[in-house]
């Protein structure tokens, strides 16, 4: 973790923060990959730009569990702006139990595989049932 200080974007080019930015870099530009976001606002300009630069690849997916409040901040508007469906954001929550859909819990809990004999394809189906149920609930759906 790099603190937040006016030093902070400096700190992160030197050992071992640049190896792992070249490493998301490479990993952002492999041919069909997805970028799951969990707690992060967009607040961050190198990050961003390596995200910008998977957007530029007809094969990148973006998608960012935000706390409604980042839902106003000026990238992720910007990012909403352009309309593009391989950018999906998620927020909201449970009327039921109250639980937060950007919470690591309930990423976890809701949407990851439950053991290690859950099929691939269970997974993903869990996770599309789940979104396209939100995508459907209005305000607590997606954003």
């Amino acid at each position: 973790m790099i603190y937040p200080t006016p030093s902070k974007q400096t700190a992160s080019f030197g050992s071992p923060y640049s190896d792992m930015f070249r490493e998301f870099q490479r990993q952002v530009v492999q041919d069909q990959s997805v970028l799951f976001v969990m707690g992060f606002s967009f607040g961050d300009e190198h990050i961003n730009n390596i995200i910008f630069q998977g957007l530029t690849l007809p094969g990148f997916r973006l998608i960012a569990f935000l706390n409604p409040d980042d839902a106003n901040n000026p990238v992720t508007k910007e990012l909403a702006a352009l309309g593009d469906p391989r950018i999906s954001f998620i927020w909201g929550s449970d009327e039921a139990t109250g639980k937060k859909a950007h919470y690591f819990d309930s990423i976890v809990q809701d949407l990851m595989p439950t053991s290690t004999d859950q099929k691939e394809e269970q997974a993903i189906e869990k996770v599309f049932k789940k979104l396209l149920s939100k995508q459907q609930g209005g305000e607590n759906g997606e954003g």
